[in-house]
């Protein structure tokens, strides 16, 4: 996958959704607090999908950072997990204010895989394609 934006910082992740006996204590290790609570409130059929639209949306915030797991704590910034809303980033460091200056969208790729993109800035469209 691939995420192209002009003079703003942009960052995207895919994930195949595994079934995965470690996804609880990754996300409690992982995950903010009220990420967890909202992690422990889905259905169980649907915290798998719920744990990869968090991931995903998490990891592509640390790359419009610049930076990969361990450069950044997990655990310092929120984003929504249900998998039936809207991608949003919910909080940095503890400001909702500063997430408002982000774009973060889910993308539905593949059955099987989650997917998300997050961009600097607001009032932005997203266009997608499957060609090069």
């Amino acid at each position: 996958m691939l995420a192209v934006t002009r003079g703003r910082r942009v960052g995207a992740d895919i994930e195949q959704m595994r079934a995965n006996d470690d996804i609880e204590a990754i996300a409690r290790r992982h995950f903010a607090p009220s990420e967890l609570d909202q992690w422990l409130l889905l259905a169980p059929e649907r915290r798998l999908q719920g744990f990869y639209a968090g991931w995903t949306r998490k990891e592509a915030y640390v790359k419009a950072l610049g930076g990969g797991l361990g450069t950044v704590a997990l655990d310092g910034f929120e984003v929504s997990l249900d998998p039936d809303r809207p991608a949003a980033l919910q909080s940095i460091g503890g400001s909702n204010d500063a997430a408002r200056h982000w774009s973060l969208w889910s993308l539905d790729v593949a059955p099987g895989f989650a997917a998300a993109v997050v961009v600097e800035g607001t009032s932005l469209r997203l266009h997608m394609t499957d060609e090069i």
